[in-house]
């Protein structure tokens, strides 16, 4: 074995080598005619000795003359086999060889593994390396065969500094893969994102002219976009903020060009990827995911592991984990302003993928600076590995300025380090209270010379022992710490499927596609089994639709967008039953009239019955409710000529079927009552919210007024604001399966102000929770939604907050539990969230729907959240 001792602790690696507390040196190399010959047999005389050679057991001469197996191997019927006792640090690794001197405290820890022991006299040239089992014993001359269950991964951390100052850096990583493929096994390349500096399609080019390299040599890879490689650019020179549909991956990595590799498995979206590999019987699953993976990502991946049960996972994503030595989210949750989007943190994606697959083993990100490593539990109890790596930040810093800066103007930023990890499946499958070590990780550089082999090392932009600068890595990359080992069961963890305990999750896109303007969002979900629809209107300059997509509990999409209606259409509302299925209503405008229609969609977005009118050309205000509970009970309110109708329909097979025709909600023809809400109770019983507008003062009161299940009065008419004094506007309704109900709505306060109020009846009408102010007076507050859980013990009320005069909005989120406020939640994403709307499951588990011009491009898109 060779090792090329540069610098302490500073290696260019000729072949493949990793210290674990003893020392494991498994380079072997193919030889061709090393096999056994088969003319040959046990205790024959030996043509290169003139003893007799048992081939079987000889260790220098095992299964043929010169065939000598390695420091740590038996020859066992002809065939090198790993010494049990050797590797557990019995003999030659163990207490002498490879132990407290040979490779533990001195040999391969402190001293002999770290700059000096490691390297030449500790576990390098004389402890194991050319001697004891590198070149001459058993290595590169000695011939023998790679140990089918030792295989290794290579890990390439952000490179994009090589691709944008154009040096050979990452050709040299490239080409160092290649030509360790088969001494160090390596089935696996992994790229962390950041391929390029600028997303420029030149750079794109130099990275594929690279990989040609593993297509050429059949090395299985997967390469993911970085923040950086969502760079809007319109040319070599303009850089724009992050646009999630400018990557130019696609570009050079599709699936055309690994549609002949057998280890491909597929592209998602042109910006995630998976492979598969086997080794021993083992099969492995490798899942990569862009940069701040969009929802539909970790869905794509859900599936990936729902159909591979018999695969260990790994999860590779840009960005996961914080540096936790030096900052208090252990998970990335921060995202530049320049490249906002909405996707998953890394504590998303160990709450809505990761932590839920008990076959998921490693989970690898990078865009930090630093190294991270650290085993997390999932929901069902396995353990598995969290890791950060990414050394890209060293320059020709000499001053302060430059350190300040963060040492990237270098024209060798990053110096080509890499991160090896080395699996061994030999480690016995048996349960062990302290398991051996089976996994093994080192982090190294490829280059042979750097600008600071020269002088004293200094690979990243501030001094270890001086605080007062920059600190990006908080180790040099080669420090002993960084060569570490762990343990991972291949053998008893199987597939298992354990969901977080809030069955929440972050926010996702509503609409598949982004052209256009998306607003007017509603949602409605299943109470039973929390699935949910939405549904909205999409506008572009030549047309308007209405469209519905359906979801699954845990926010995955069980469609794509569905166009329910084209036209002169408008406010569109969706219901949905116990079963799944869907009702989706919609206004359709003609001169100053407007038609209200309907479509009904079962929960495979197949249609459940045909487009029809609810009524005729009579709404002039275009303001209208519907409600529908499990048992396929609709009821509908509407405003037409100043005045509140409400009706109820059975939804069948054949559409809506009357049960009781509209009527007014009022026999107070004399003030206008407009602004209808509606809300049906399990057993059939609804109630109507509206405003009722005084004719001499011109300001609206909320007015509310229920009826029993066959359409017959229960309460006549009452007010439900307490200040007659100011105007009211938007009511919403909710109603429990007990009978009891909750109204929301606005109350003006002063010029441009506007408060949030809530309030709760039992069935009686009796007053249980009194009118209450969820939101602060001093700001603009607007379009109320509320829900509940069956029982109303969680009530939920939604609504936009208006902090400033230039159109911006906040969606806000308030929950009582048990008519107590306990948590407040709003988003604080720059740009406009607005006109939310709730629905809530049996057990209070509610998803939100909002628009969001998100990426500020002018065109508002809908977005969908759960909590708990």
């Amino acid at each position: 074995m060779h090792i090329d001792i540069v610098k302490p602790g500073y290696r260019k690696y000729e072949m493949k080598s990793y210290q674990s507390g003893l020392l494991f040196l498994m380079e072997v190399c193919y030889i061709t005619g090393c096999s056994q010959d088969a003319g040959q047999t046990s205790a024959e005389a030996s043509p290169c000795s003139n003893k007799v050679i048992d081939y079987q057991t000889d260790r220098a001469h095992c299964g043929t003359c010169g065939h000598a197996c390695d420091a740590w191997e038996l020859c066992i019927q002809g065939k090198c086999e790993i010494d049990p006792d050797y590797r557990s640090g019995t003999e030659g690794g163990g207490a002498e060889g490879g132990g407290t001197e040979g490779g533990g405290t001195e040999g391969g820890g402190t001293e002999g593994g770290g700059a000096e022991g490691g390297g030449t006299e500790g576990g390098g040239t004389e402890g194991g390396g050319t001697e004891g089992g590198g070149t001459e014993g058993g290595g590169t001359e000695g011939g023998g065969e790679i140990d089918s269950k030792v295989f290794s991964i290579i890990v390439i951390p952000d490179s994009q500094h090589y691709t944008e100052t154009d040096n050979s850096i990452y050709h040299d990583q490239l080409q160092w893969i290649v030509d360790h493929k088969d001494s160090d096994h390596i089935k696996m390349v992994l790229h962390l994102g950041d391929l390029t500096q600028n997303n420029y399609l030149s750079q794109w080019e130099s990275v594929s002219e690279d990989h040609k390299l593993l297509d050429e040599a059949d090395i299985p890879y997967t390469v993911i976009p970085g923040n950086h490689d969502f760079f809007k650019t319109k040319d070599t020179t303009d850089q724009g903020d992050f646009g999630r549909n400018r990557c130019l991956i696609s570009s050079v990595f599709h699936e055309d060009r690994f549609k002949d590799k057998e280890w491909f498995n597929g592209i998602y979206h042109k910006t995630s990827m998976s492979a598969k590999f086997e080794v021993a019987g083992h099969k492995f699953l490798v899942i990569s995911l862009e940069y701040h993976p969009r929802k539909d990502a970790l869905c794509w991946a859900e599936d990936l592991i729902r159909t591979h049960q018999d695969h260990h996972v790994i999860l590779t994503t840009h960005g996961y984990l914080m540096r936790g030595a030096t900052q208090s989210e252990d998970y990335l949750t921060n995202f530049p302003t320049n490249w906002t989007s909405f996707g998953a943190t890394g504590t998303s994606i160990y709450n809505e993928l990761a932590g839920r697959y008990a076959n998921v083993i490693m989970v690898i990100g990078g865009h930090i600076a630093g190294s991270e490593h650290r085993m997390k539990k999932g929901f069902s109890g396995n353990s598995f590995l969290e890791v950060l790596t990414n050394f890209q930040f060293e320059g020709r810093c000499q001053d302060e300025s430059c350190v300040k800066k963060a040492c990237v103007d270098g024209a060798e930023s990053g110096n080509g380090w890499m991160q090896k990890i080395t699996i061994d499946l030999n480690v016995p499958e048996e349960s062990v209270e302290t398991p051996q070590p089976n996994v093994f990780f080192e982090t190294f550089t490829v280059l042979d010379h750097n600008q600071f082999y020269e002088q004293e090392p200094q690979l990243y932009c501030s001094s270890i022992s001086d605080n007062t600068k920059l600190n990006f890595y908080g180790r040099y990359p080669s420090d002993p710490t960084l060569t570490y080992s762990s343990y991972i069961d291949f053998f008893n963890t199987p597939y298992a499927y354990t969901p977080n305990a809030s069955h929440g999750f972050a926010a996702r896109n509503v609409n598949e596609t982004s052209e256009g303007m998306q607003t007017d969002a509603s949602v409605s979900m299943n109470r039973l089994n929390n699935d949910f629809a939405s549904a909205w209107l999409h506008q572009e300059e030549a047309f308007s639709e209405i469209r519905l997509r359906l979801f699954c509990s845990r926010g995955c999409a069980r469609t794509g967008d569905i166009v329910v209606a084209h036209g002169n259409v408008s406010s569109p509302e969706v219901v949905m039953d116990g079963l799944g299925n869907v009702v989706v209503t919609w206004l359709e405008t003609s001169d100053t009239k407007s038609t209200l229609w309907g479509l009904g969609f079962r929960a495979d977005g197949s249609e459940w019955f045909p487009t029809q009118k609810l009524t005729d050309n009579v709404i002039t205000h275009q303001a209208y409710d519907v409600d529908m509970n499990i048992h396929d009970d609709l009821v509908m309110a509407y405003e037409s000529e100043s005045m509140s109708w409400v009706g109820k329909y059975e939804v069948t097979d054949d559409g809506f079927k009357e049960v009781i025709a509209p009527r007014q909600v009022s026999s107070r023809v004399t003030r206008p009552l407009t602004s209808p809400a509606v809300a049906i109770a399990k057993d059939g019983s609804y109630i109507v919210t509206y405003l009722s507008t005084s004719s001499s003062t011109g300001l609206s009161d909320v007015a509310a007024r229920s009826y029993y299940a066959d359409g017959s009065h229960h309460l006549e008419s009452f007010s439900v604001n307490l200040n007659h004094e100011r105007d009211h506007r938007s009511p919403a309704i909710v109603v429990d399966d007990n009978g009891g109900f909750y109204i929301v709505y606005e109350e003006d306060v002063a010029e441009g102000k506007t408060r949030i109020l809530l309030k709760g009846f039992d069935t009686a009408g009796t007053t249980t929770f009194s009118e209450a102010e969820i939101s602060a007076e001093n700001t603009n507050n607007s379009r109320p939604k509320v829900s509940s859980d069956k029982a109303g013990n969680s009530v939920v009320a939604t609504w936009s907050n208006h902090t400033t005069g230039d159109g911006e909005a906040n969606m806000r989120v308030l929950k009582y539990n048990r008519l107590q406020k306990i948590h407040s939640v709003g988003s604080n994403n720059t740009g406009y969230q607005g006109n939310p709307d709730t629905a809530c499951d049996e057990e209070g588990r509610c998803v939100f729907v909002y628009e969001d011009d998100n990426d500020q491009d002018g065109n508002k898109e809908v977005f969908a959240i759960h909590y708990q």
